[in-house]
């Protein structure tokens, strides 16, 4: 298999997890990456778990995965529901493949789409904890541009 040739992949994949949550990345998506990579097929209806594994592909450089989850998630229709639980993980996470952020672009380009997403309640939680979400959905739109807060004196 796979991680048997590559050990440096699945040494990479044990310090990622050792970092993070199971609720962060859910053993069922390690098992869906690592099936995956085995060739073999994965049962998945869940597109946040289809997010999930696509960002974790990419912090750990497997990016044939994240390509097959991406291309899955083009093929759902998602409702705003879904697309509000999945704008959290997609701007906030680090790491994240641009084609996933084109991605929800797409989805998103609607403003019927986008006012739904927008009256969603896990997106207006999301919105109040992490307002930078939805300044950077802003600035992909072309709504607000990149610089406007030039001038701010800001230390980062």
């Amino acid at each position: 298999s796979y991680l048997t040739d590559n050990t440096k992949f699945e040494g990479d994949l044990i310090k990622y997890m050792e970092k993070k949550k199971d609720d962060q990345v859910p053993d069922r998506v390690v098992g869906m990456l690592i099936s995956f990579i085995n060739g073999e097929d994965y049962e998945n209806d869940d597109p946040l778990d289809e997010v999930t594994l696509n960002i974790l592909a990419s912090n750990v450089g497997c990016k044939s995965a994240g390509e097959h989850s991406l291309s899955r998630l083009k093929k759902a229709n998602l409702s705003p529901e879904v697309l509000a639980q999945l704008s959290g993980p997609i701007f906030l996470s680090t790491k994240v493949d641009d084609g996933l952020k084109s991605w929800f672009d797409k989805c998103t380009k609607d403003e019927r789409m986008i006012a739904a997403i927008a009256n969603q309640p896990i997106f207006q939680l999301t919105d109040r904890t992490h307002p930078e979400v939805a300044v950077e959905i802003e600035k992909r739109r072309g709504i607000r541009h990149a610089d406007e807060d030039a001038g701010i004196r800001m230390i980062v």
